[in-house]
């Protein structure tokens, strides 16, 4: 499983370093996950990359951590 992942996650940053990934400031915003996913998927929305922001939330609300959460809105948006 973690070999698939680990696969899945190489094709989106590919796909991603193709088109450029929209930025999003994090500082500041309450650390809640649900929070900062929110801005990022308004983020990629506002880039006109609503499938991306859909995939980005099934990924998350999959996820099994507060880092993976982190690590997957990362690989969607350029987090600063």
């Amino acid at each position: 499983m973690d070999n698939i992942y680990f696969k899945w996650i190489f094709v989106i940053n590919l796909k991603l370093k193709i088109m450029k990934k929209p930025k999003v400031k994090l500082t500041g915003t309450d650390g809640n996950v649900f929070a900062l996913l929110g801005r990022c998927v308004d983020v990629l929305k506002k880039a006109k990359l609503r499938n991306e922001a859909k995939e980005l939330q099934a990924k998350v609300f999959k996820s099994h951590s507060y880092e993976e959460a982190l690590g997957l809105m990362s690989d969607y948006c350029e987090v600063s």
